[in-house]
């Protein structure tokens, strides 16, 4: 095999691995990134949720005892409301 032969596989050769893990490598942060800020959102979401139960438990239910009947209720008529609001 001639040595220019040589030359050009190895070219195309270290190219592929180079790019490949270029990709990788990008890819990966891509991901990382994007995961991460999901996350953000969804904690930044749910407190939220948290705030907004409160905020509704303290407004409207008289009875301060809290129980499992009081909690379905309120949220209940949380996801009543929401619903009302979307549409």
């Amino acid at each position: 095999m001639k040595f220019s032969w040589k030359l050009c596989f190895a070219t195309i050769l270290i190219s592929l691995v180079t790019f490949s893990i270029g990709g990788y490598v990008l890819i990966s942060a891509l991901f990382q990134s994007t995961y991460e800020r999901e996350i953000e959102n969804a904690v930044e979401e749910n407190q939220m949720f948290q705030y907004s139960f409160v905020a509704y438990w303290n407004t409207t239910v008289q009875d301060s005892k809290i129980t499992k009947e009081n909690i379905e209720k309120t949220a209940n008529v949380m996801i009543q409301n929401s619903i009302t609001v979307i549409n």
